[in-house]
């Protein structure tokens, strides 16, 4: 056909070649055309939108291809199409999937998709088409020079191959039941998010990269050696998949790397800049540079690992590499095991899992607990840190981070402890740094940030552990604004002898744990009023007794009572030698002393009542001897303000 349009609507038996030179043909059937017979094209329109058709081969140097809504089908692809093809048809509906199946396409502008059943086929056009590209057994698409697939566009290798022949291609999904995908030296990225599974094999010296949100599993025994990337989403290795020969290099840069069990090799180095590595082991005699994220997997080989940069990696796995760690910057979080650490520059080592031994350079820090007040950094060995390391530790009012050494630690530079929100008392004493093998050397410098001002913190050393202890510092700030003028000199006396440098007996200590009311009545007891109430007390009620015995009546066995303890002024009459005399009396009296809760003076109330018998002899002219016995009242003072006195 060389010009003018053209619909064929009969049913046509021919085999030969169709020939579309110029104008338009309209597929009206889908059996127009037979499958046995190919079509040329050197310029026109072939339109298979009203009715799709299957056709054994398409070349031309050429024309248009308008699909619409319809597959063209292309059975046995030998020829090499230089035409469009594209989704505007003449007549028809445009909308919805397109198939295409052909051999050599240059630019192809469908929203469809390929189906590759048979034949080779050869991409040298920058195609944009959408839809999947199916490549079915026995079944060949390769790359040509130019040619790549829409990089959101579906990949299934059902049985065939897909040969990348060097080329650098980005797809969307990547899915298949089998085959084969060649790279070449080139580069093959998914970026799908869409979950898929692939069993084909790749191989190649190229590399493979997954991107996109999507998770892809893995089951292929894949060979190839340029390396493997993960930058997001999911990447799953299942069964008896691999990440590629095991020279390869392994890059995750986000999302996850799931081995699903397996053990991977990647020889030619990990690196992990962000992102998560879990679920089975991975082997590397290369370097594994972690940089940040975290890794749950066990990383195994005799590589080393490094950190060099900030952020923090976290490692959880029971890891059995053997090249041993240096930790030069950011943070290295451990809560499974590793072997020896070497922490240089501005490198931090934390956690709560089990480490070799340890070194920590100038710069360097150790921080168990991982900035938990809990937690316990185990040395599997030796701890040394040098001049100009720090110790950041982190405690609670009742728990405290630790490092536990099993053979001996050596200590310099700064140890920092950091408190966490809560009431904390003079006396508290925690372990910071035990060493079975012992202990050698001391902290140069000391902090504790955050304390509250009513104690101040204190290393003391053992023969093998560290110590931090919780000393008084003042206790006047625990009052509040009710405290009384007693309470208040109290505690300011208290804390100049602390600022001073004595150190509290175990009974002042106490009283830093408590605050308020609970504190005013408990320094109630440490007040001179006290003391004074108490020796009011006791005189007022020991007074009419005394006063009894120096001045009793004249009058043998006379009674006399003696108001207030005033005696009544007569004097007794003197007895004459070998003469013995018994007497008996009653007294009482009431006094009441106010309280001022401004100043915190107790109240007093000395009622003493009570009586006296006593017995008396005269021996010679001048030696009178007697005994007497009293019984009375005592005096009340209020709650609060206890006090005892002995006359």
């Amino acid at each position: 056909m060389a010009s003018g349009f053209q619909n064929l609507a009969n049913t046509n038996s021919y085999t030969g070649l169709t020939t579309v030179s110029g104008g338009t043909l309209v597929i009206g059937k889908s059996d127009v055309i037979t499958s046995s017979s190919g079509v040329v094209m050197t310029g026109g329109t072939l339109d298979v939108s009203s009715n799709g058709v299957a056709i054994k081969a398409l070349s031309g140097s050429g024309g248009v291809v308008a699909l619409g809504s319809k597959t063209l089908t292309i059975t046995a692809a030998s020829g090499t199409f230089s035409g469009v093809l594209q989704d505007a048809g003449g007549v028809g509906n445009r909308d919805g999937a397109r198939d295409l199946t052909s051999s050599d396409f240059r630019e192809v502008l469908i929203g469809g998709s390929l189906n590759l059943a048979g034949g080779t086929l050869i991409l040298t056009g920058a195609n944009n088409y959408t839809g999947t590209t199916t490549i079915g057994t026995g079944a060949l698409l390769r790359m040509g020079s130019g040619g790549r697939l829409a990089s959101t566009a579906a990949l299934a290798i059902d049985g065939g191959t897909f040969d990348l022949n060097g080329r650098t291609q980005t797809v969307g999904a990547l899915s298949g039941t089998g085959g084969l995908i060649t790279l070449g030296s080139g580069a093959l990225t998914t970026s799908s998010g869409n979950n898929s599974a692939l069993a084909s094999v790749t191989s190649g010296s190229g590399s493979f990269t997954k991107t996109g949100t999507g998770a892809l599993s893995l089951s292929g025994g894949n060979t190839y050696t340029g390396g493997t990337n993960v930058a997001a989403g999911s990447l799953l290795v299942s069964g008896p998949g691999t990440l590629g020969s095991s020279s390869g290099a392994l890059v995750v840069s986000g999302g996850v790397l799931d081995l699903g069990g397996t053990t991977q090799a990647q020889n030619g180095g990990v690196t992990l800049t962000a992102g998560t590595i879990q679920n089975g082991t991975l082997s590397s005699s290369g370097a594994f540079a972690l940089q940040n994220g975290s890794v749950s997997a066990v990383l195994a080989g005799s590589g080393a690992l490094s950190k060099t940069t900030s952020g923090t990696v976290s490692l959880s796995g029971t890891n059995t590499y053997t090249g041993g760690t240096t930790v030069s910057a950011g943070t290295l979080n451990v809560s499974g095991k590793v072997g020896s650490v070497s922490v240089v520059g501005g490198g931090t080592l934390a956690g709560t899992g089990t480490v070799g031994n340890t070194s920590v350079a100038s710069g360097g820090s150790l921080s168990p607990g991982a900035g938990a007040a809990t937690g316990t950094l185990a040395v599997a060995g030796n701890l040394v840190l040098s001049s100009g390391a720090a110790y950041i530790d982190y405690f609670a009012p009742s728990a405290t981070s630790l490092t536990a050494v099993s053979g001996t630690a050596s200590v310099n530079g700064t140890l920092t402890a950091n408190a966490a929100s809560g009431t904390y008392a003079a006396g508290q004493r925690y372990t910071l740094i035990t060493a079975t093998g012992g202990l050698s050397g001391t902290f140069s410098s000391f902090s504790t940030p955050c304390l509250p001002s009513t104690v101040k913190g204190r290393l003391s050393y053992d023969a093998n552990d560290v110590f931090l202890n919780l000393d008084a510092t003042a206790i006047t700030p625990l009052l509040g604004a009710i405290a009384s003028t007693n309470q208040t000199s109290v505690t300011t006396a208290l804390d100049a002898a602390v600022k001073d440098g004595a150190t509290p007996n175990s009974g002042i200590t106490s009283l830093f744990a408590i605050s308020g009311a609970s504190l005013g009545t408990a320094l109630n007891q440490a007040t001179g009023d006290i003391g004074a109430k108490a020796n009011q007390a006791a005189g007022q009620s020991f007074t009419p007794f005394l006063n009894v015995l120096m001045g009793r009546g004249a009058t043998n066995n006379s009674i006399h009572v003696a108001a207030n303890g005033a005696p009544d002024g007569v004097v007794p009459a003197q007895l004459a030698e070998g003469e013995t005399n018994i007497w008996g009396t009653i007294y009482g009296g009431h006094a009441a002393i106010a309280a001022d809760a401004a100043t915190g003076t107790a109240s007093l109330s000395s009622g003493a009542f009570g009586g006296a018998l006593g017995i008396e002899r005269m021996f010679g002219d001048e030696l009178l001897a007697g005994a007497s016995i009293g019984v009375g009242t005592r005096p009340s003072i209020p709650a609060g303000a206890a006090a005892r006195a002995t006359m």
